[in-house]
């Protein structure tokens, strides 16, 4: 199976997956596969819970399907955009990204709360989840909502995404730092 991101109306994410899961269903549909909303768990001050897109504006198709022509038929959905990274050459999701989306899909497609320990623009290493061993830069930090902003490489560009704080830790520079001065004295 292979992904496809498709760029989709912000906030209406939850209405376009189901028109698009419709036209995935209809018996004249070429391709076939599911489509996928990644979430995040959030925490309001009087501890209610509730999910928001994990990545807003965008869903995930899962398919066998190769064929750009087929694969248009979705584009023509009420609040559907494009396909990463054009819609005239949709090209499937490789590498770092589509493990990514794997590990969401095998996680529940709803990530979990994370701890942390860092403060802005720590370097930090994500250590659980579907996002382990990725790293990135801490834009701003709310302790008080257990909530951080994180900036990390995704679908080929810096995309920022927001997280609850429990598995995530400052990136371990120490070896590289000693390394880096060692070589710099000798000179």
């Amino acid at each position: 199976m292979k992904f496809y991101c498709l760029a989709v109306q912000t906030s209406k994410e939850d209405q376009v997956k189901k028109l698009l899961e419709e036209k995935l269903e209809a018996e004249d549909c070429k391709v076939k596969g599911t489509i996928h909303l990644f979430k995040k768990l959030m925490r309001l001050k009087n501890g209610k819970m509730y999910d928001v897109a994990l990545f807003p504006g965008y869903l995930f198709l899962m398919t066998d399907c190769e064929e750009p022509r087929d694969l248009g038929y979705l584009l023509r959905t009420d609040g559907v955009f494009r396909y990463l990274p054009n819609s005239f050459e949709p090209s499937f999701l490789k590498g770092r990204d589509e493990d990514i989306v794997r590990e969401l899909i095998n996680s529940g497609n709803t990530l979990k709360f994370v701890r942390a320990k860092f403060n802005e623009n720590d370097r930090i290493v994500i250590v659980d989840g579907p996002f382990k061993n990725l790293s990135g830069k801490i834009t701003s930090v709310n302790r008080r909502n257990h909530r951080v902003n994180i900036q990390l490489d995704f679908l080929n560009g810096m995309k920022l995404i927001g997280l609850t704080y429990f598995d995530i830790e400052k990136e371990d520079w120490s070896a590289e730092e000693k390394a880096f001065l060692n070589e710099n004295a000798k000179s």
